[in-house]
């Protein structure tokens, strides 16, 4: 895939986001040295767009506004899909990037989970149990998609794009399903506080 099929593709899957819902977050650039770096972390050349990408937007990080979608709180007990309130197109490390959102930090997470042939490039903020990525076979980062569950490696049909834009598309769905959700959920908790 060329950078400008990446990059007109991706952000015609984020016109739909509603900007008042959802905040679009990225780092600044990744310098060329930490690009190899991570390419010697993974054993593999990066794909040229995702390089580029990097070199412009460097990991980019949809969440919802906290208006519209607040932060649980320590101890809350809910459902797991309250807690998934973005999703994260990972990047490479830059101080502006936090760890969590780099592909190195995630490297590690398949790692610790025994998986050494998949980059990791997108997760669901909040879940830490599953990553997406694509193939590396002999040194080289494949178009197969693959998405990781504690560490069990399953092949997902369609390309990269094509599972960024079904992630968003669940994203935004869990939005509308958390507004729904929440007048009643702060009715429950002022009866609770009545009681």
């Amino acid at each position: 895939m060329q950078f400008e099929e990446f990059h007109d593709r991706l952000w015609k899957i984020l016109d739909p986001v509603d900007e008042n819902a959802f905040e679009p977050i990225c780092a600044e650039p990744a310098s060329d040295e930490a690009v190899q770096a991570v390419a010697g972390l993974v054993g593999a050349q990066l794909p040229e767009w995702l390089v580029r990408f990097c070199q412009r937007t460097n990991g980019l990080f949809i969440e919802a506004r906290e208006e519209v979608w607040p932060y649980s709180k320590e101890f809350d007990i809910a459902p797991a899909w309250t807690f998934w309130r973005g999703l994260v197109l990972l990047g490479i490390e830059h101080e502006t990037l936090p760890d969590w959102a780099t592909i190195s930090r995630a490297w590690e997470w398949l790692l610790d989970w025994g998986v050494t042939d998949v980059l990791p490039l997108l997760k669901v903020d909040g879940d830490a149990d599953r990553l997406w990525g694509l193939r590396i076979r002999a040194g080289e980062v494949l178009d197969e998609v693959v998405e990781v569950i504690d560490g069990q490696v399953r092949v997902l049909e369609g390309t990269f794009l094509d599972l960024y834009e079904t992630q968003i598309a669940e994203l935004m769905t869990r939005q509308k399903d958390m507004v729904k959700l929440l007048p009643k959920e702060r009715a429950r908790r002022a009866r609770r506080r009545g009681a």
